[in-house]
């Protein structure tokens, strides 16, 4: 009997998966403070593991994106070319479900950003 449970208990440890690795896997809606204004933005996320990887659809033009996503901090990073400059922008939150929140830095300062998963 002790033995069955043992097995139970490793078995239960092996196979469960953390209960507070979030994915963002999926379709999002995404909001950035600009500083001209709110830039809404659309993004398809895929995920492996902690790696995450995908694209944001906004003002630029589909961007690809990659980055990790660590239990529930997000970390990606997109490079934005334009007016002939390249900058990377690197966008950090916190994923809370169907929803995700943080700041992003665009070069020029930073600001807040939220999102949204699509249903």
């Amino acid at each position: 009997m002790r033995l069955i449970l043992c097995a139970t208990f490793v078995l239960g440890c092996v196979v469960t998966p953390s209960a507070t690795q979030s994915s963002i896997a999926g379709d999002w809606t995404l909001m950035f403070n600009g500083p001209q204004g709110p830039i809404e933005a659309s993004a398809k996320f895929t995920q492996e593991g902690e790696t995450v990887g995908g694209t944001i659809d906004g003002p630029q033009g589909a961007i690809d994106v990659t980055g990790t996503l660590k239990e529930t901090k997000l970390a990606i990073s997109m490079t934005v070319e334009g007016g002939g400059q390249t900058i990377t922008v690197y966008i950090l939150g916190e994923v809370d479900g169907d929803t995700m929140k943080g700041t992003w830095n665009f070069g020029q300062g930073s600001s807040e950003w939220e999102g949204k998963r699509k249903k």
